[in-house]
């Protein structure tokens, strides 16, 4: 935040997490392309507009492709998901597309906002439309994802706030900066750049201080306990069904993959209590 309260800046550097997300995913081509922006775009915002609660951010494809997935939570832990029916090959952005953003609120209340994409989209501008039209805060964001072949290289982004008490100067000299940084992939590309150094450019001139850091990390929070517990939401008839096979059900997560084992046993006790 700068010393005289104008403007907030966010920077991430998400590649790890987002290489982790995306071969959990198997995603491949555009998919990854969107899921590792997705990612970016998604701790951007929990950063921004709720930094100790959690947030989501869902990519819906147009005509029906698919969707998109982020989920964000406190202290960086962030995953993903890629759905798409079996007749689509990828998520796609276009015409139709929309970005939907939401948030924990406190006393576990919930925010809710959907934007159609621009005519351009990107995620990035969808990331900033969103922050614009829905939460009515001019932003700038800009998202890069960088690979090499089907290799994630670098994920990483920035987000720049205007505050109720942003100054004339400062905002000038913002205003005159901010178009060379429309794109950042010159400076994902270089190994040296930062989060850090990329807001020290941002703000160069401009006194500001560091208010927090967090590490961006891969992290699931499934468990066997919450496998239990989802399947205790299904009818009798539903878990019946499920005993119908024989021996144990193996489910496994759709975020992260991991296998879970549900024993005739429990399953009979779930029904029990259905």
């Amino acid at each position: 935040m700068t010393e005289d309260g104008s403007f907030r800046v966010v920077a991430v550097d998400a590649t790890r997490t987002a290489r982790a997300i995306i071969e959990a995913q198997t995603a491949e081509g555009s998919d990854a392309q969107h899921l590792a922006e997705l990612v970016v775009g998604a701790v951007l915002f929990r950063e921004t507009m709720a930094p100790d609660l959690r947030a989501q951010c869902v990519l819906h494809g147009s005509d029906g492709t698919g969707r998109i997935v982020v989920d964000a939570q406190p202290e960086g832990r962030t995953r993903g998901i890629v759905s798409r029916p079996k007749a689509s090959a990828a998520v796609m952005l276009g015409q139709g597309a929309r970005l939907e953003m939401l948030r924990t609120l406190p006393q576990q209340r919930g925010h809710r906002g959907v934007v159609e994409f621009p005519a351009d989209a990107t995620v990035s501008k969808g990331v900033m439309e969103y922050m614009q039209v829905s939460e009515q805060i001019v932003t700038m964001v800009a998202i890069c994802a960088r690979f090499d072949g089907a290799s994630l290289r670098r994920a990483m982004g920035y987000l720049v706030q205007l505050t109720p008490e942003t100054l004339a100067e400062p905002l000038r000299v913002m205003t005159e900066r901010l178009p060379a940084f429309e794109s950042i992939d010159a400076r994902a590309d270089d190994p040296n750049t930062t989060p850090r150094g990329l807001v020290g450019a941002l703000l160069e001139g401009l006194p500001y201080q560091v208010t927090a850091e967090v590490d961006v990390q891969f992290f699931c929070n499934c468990s066997a306990e919450r496998v239990l517990a989802s399947i205790g939401t299904l009818s009798r008839t539903d878990i019946q069904e499920l005993l119908s096979g024989g021996g144990p059900v193996e489910l496994s997560c759709d975020y992260c993959g991991k296998s879970y084992k549900v024993s005739e046993a429990q399953l009979r006790a779930l029904m029990d209590r259905s």
